[in-house]
C-alpha cells in the first residue's frame, strides 16, 4: 500500500452494529474500535469519508446523534453501486486510488470496489485498527496535517459553488478571489515542505524526494533559492499548498529544480501563476535565463505542457528530465488574471491583514469609539480588506460586526446586493463600513444612498475606494475616485469628520472618508 490519504467507510456493520433502515438510531451501538481508529487517525491528517447504501437524512442523523459527523468529509450516503460513490469522493478530493483505503464488512462490497478500482486498498472493520500502525497509515502531524479536514470542507463549499453558478468556469474563477502568497521557505515550514515532497504527484514537475534532513539541507543551500506558497479564497484559506527550489548553476541562468502544488489547488492555473513570480523574481535578481525542469510519470502527465504554453522552449532531455528554457530579456509570462500574486517576507507566519492603511485607520476609529454599536460591513466578502482577523479588534465591548455581500463567503450575515437592501432597516446601524466596494458598483450614486439610509442619525461611516490602482475585476471594476468624487457622492446627508489620502496627494492611491449622518 501507498501512502494513505484517505479511508472510507461504510457505516451499518462497519462503523456501527446494526442497520439503521431496519434498527433505527435506537438499535445501533457505534464501534469502540473503529470509532477510536478513526479518531487517531485523523489527529494525523488522514482524511475520512463514509460509502453507505442509506437514506443521507438518516444516516447523517445517526452520525450527529452518536457525535461523528465532524470526522468526515465528502459522504455519499446513497444507493448508487459503493464503487460509483468511491470515486466520486476520489474526484473530490483529487487522490488517485492508490492513496485510499476502503473499509466494508461485506466481501462482495470489497471486491466490487477492487475490481473498478484495482489500486485501492480494501480491509474489514476488524483488520482496520492493526492496519493502523502499518507506515502507510502513520500521517503527518504538522500545523498544516491538522488543519487539512477543515481545509477539505472548504473545498466542499467551492465545488458546491462551482455546480451551482450558471457561467464559464473561467467566470467561477474570477469571482472566488483566489490569491496565494509566494516567499522565502525557512525552517518554520521545513516540516510542511518535506510533507509536500513526500506527499505531491499530481502537481509534481521534478517527482524528486526529500526527508526532512534533505530538505533542510535545500533551504541551507547558498546555490538554491527556496520559496513556499500559499492560498486563500472567499471559501477560506488552503494553507501552505506549494514548494519550489531554483538552482544558480553560476552560468547566468536558474533552473527550476523542484516544483510542486498540492493537488487541492488543481485546476486553478496556480502553476502557471507561480512559475510567472519565478521567472519575474529571477529576471529581477538578474538571470538571463531560466530552465524549467519536467520528469514525466503516470500521475503528472497533464502539466507536461505548463512549461511550453507559458513560452518557454523545449531545448533538451537532460540527465535529470525535459528541460524548457525561457529567455528573461524577452517579455516575461503573466500570472492569469484571476489569481492575485502576493509577494512576502514570511509565507508560514503572515496572516491576512488586509489593506494595512485602511485598517490602521478603522481600527484608530474603533478605538476611540467613533465606529461603535452595532456595525455593517457593507461588501465585506472574505474581509480581505480588514483581514481575516478584524473580529479580535473590530468587536470591542458591546460592538457586533454584521457582515453583508452579494455573495456567500464563510462569515457573511447578510446576502443583499448593496445598491438596493430592501430587507435592512431604514437607521437599522450605529456605524457603518464601506471599504473598497464603490468601484465595483454598477451605480455608485445608488450605493451611497442605501448607505446613507441604513445609517442612523448621528451614525459614523467609513468609505474607502481606490483612484490610482491596478484593475481587480471582482466582480467587475468601474469606477475611480478623487477624494472630492467621493466627497460629493455623500455630502447631501453627512459631514466629513475625517479625511486620509494614502500616497502622493497629488496622485492618491485612495481616499478613506470618515463621516456622520446628519
Amino acid at each position: 500500500m501507498e501512502h494513505c490519504k484517505l479511508v472510507i467507510v461504510d457505516l451499518d456493520g462497519t462503523l456501527w452494529d446494526g442497520i439503521l433502515l431496519e434498527d433505527g438510531i435506537g438499535g445501533l451501538s457505534p464501534r469502540a474500535d473503529m470509532v477510536a481508529t478513526l479518531r487517531a487517525l485523523d489527529q494525523r491528517g488522514i482524511l475520512l469519508s463514509i460509502v453507505s447504501k442509506n437514506h443521507p437524512e438518516d444516516a447523517l442523523a445517526a452520525l450527529e446523534e452518536f457525535g461523528l459527523a465532524d470526522l468526515f468529509v465528502f459522504p455519499q450516503i446513497t444507493w448508487d453501486p459503493k464503487s460509483d460513490a468511491v470515486k466520486r469522493i476520489l474526484k473530490s478530493v483529487r487522490f488517485s486510488p492508490a492513496h485510499a483505503v476502503f473499509v466494508d464488512d461485506t466481501a462482495y462490497e470489497r471486491e466490487l470496489v477492487r475490481a473498478m478500482l484495482p489500486d485501492i486498498g480494501v480491509t474489514t472493520p476488524e483488520e482496520l485498527p492493526s492496519l493502523a500502525t502499518a507506515p502507510a497509515l502513520t500521517g503527518h502531524r504538522t500545523e498544516e496535517s491538522g488543519a487539512r479536514k477543515r481545509f477539505y470542507r472548504d473545498e466542499e463549499l467551492r465545488q458546491q459553488a462551482e455546480a451551482e453558478h450558471e457561467g464559464a468556469y473561467r467566470s467561477f474563477l474570477q469571482e472566488i478571489g483566489l490569491e496565494i502568497r509566494v516567499g522565502p521557505a525557512n525552517e518554520r515550514c521545513a516540516e510542511r515542505v518535506a510533507e509536500l515532497v513526500q506527499r505531491t504527484n499530481q502537481i509534481n514537475f521534478s517527482n524528486n524526494r526529500y526527508d526532512q534532513e534533505q530538505v533542510r539541507a535545500l533551504l541551507e543551500s547558498a546555490r538554491h533559492r527556496c520559496f513556499v506558497v500559499s492560498a486563500q479564497d472567499r471559501f477560506g484559506p488552503y494553507g501552505i499548498i506549494g514548494f519550489a527550489s531554483i538552482r544558480d548553476d553560476g552560468d547566468g541562468s536558474a533552473f527550476i529544480q523542484d516544483l510542486m502544488l498540492s493537488c487541492r489547488i488543481q485546476g486553478r492555473g496556480v502553476e502557471s501563476a507561480l512559475i510567472a513570480t519565478l521567472a519575474k523574481l529571477m529576471s529581477d535578481a538578474g538571470h538571463g535565463e531560466i530552465v524549467g525542469l519536467y520528469r514525466g510519470t503516470a500521475r503528472n502527465t497533464h502539466i507536461a505542457n505548463v512549461y511550453s504554453r507559458l513560452g518557454f522552449t523545449p531545448v533538451e532531455l537532460g540527465r535529470e528530465g525535459h528541460h524548457f528554457s525561457l529567455d528573461l530579456t524577452s517579455p516575461l509570462p503573466q500570472a492569469p488574471s484571476h489569481v492575485r500574486v502576493v509577494h512576502c517576507d514570511d509565507v508560514s507566519a503572515e496572516r491576512n491583514e488586509g489593506i494595512p492603511f485602511v485598517r490602521r485607520i478603522v481600527e484608530d476609529l474603533v478605538k476611540h469609539d467613533v465606529v461603535s454599536g452595532k456595525i455593517i460591513d457593507v461588501g465585506a466578502g472574505w474581509d480581505g480588506v480588514l483581514g481575516e482577523d478584524c473580529d479580535q479588534w473590530l468587536t470591542r465591548g458591546e460592538n457586533s460586526h454584521i457582515r453583508l455581500d452579494q455573495e456567500t463567503y464563510p462569515r457573511t450575515d447578510i446576502v443583499a446586493n448593496a445598491q438596493h437592501m430592501p430587507d435592512v432597516d431604514t437607521d437599522a446601524f450605529d456605524s457603518l463600513l464601506c471599504l473598497e466596494v464603490l468601484e465595483h458598483c454598477t451605480n455608485p450614486f445608488e450605493l451611497s444612498r442605501e448607505i446613507l439610509r441604513v445609517l442612523r442619525p448621528g451614525g459614523a461611516a467609513v468609505i474607502s475606494a481606490p483612484m490610482n490602482y491596478v484593475i481587480h475585476e471582482h466582480p467587475g471594476d468601474y469606477w475611480r475616485f478623487t477624494p472630492d468624487g467621493l466627497k460629493m457622492l455623500l455630502n447631501d446627508g453627512a459631514d466629513v469628520i475625517r479625511e486620509d489620502v494614502e500616497g502622493d496627494p497629488e496622485h492618491p492611491v485612495r481616499t478613506v472618508l470618515t463621516i456622520r449622518k446628519r
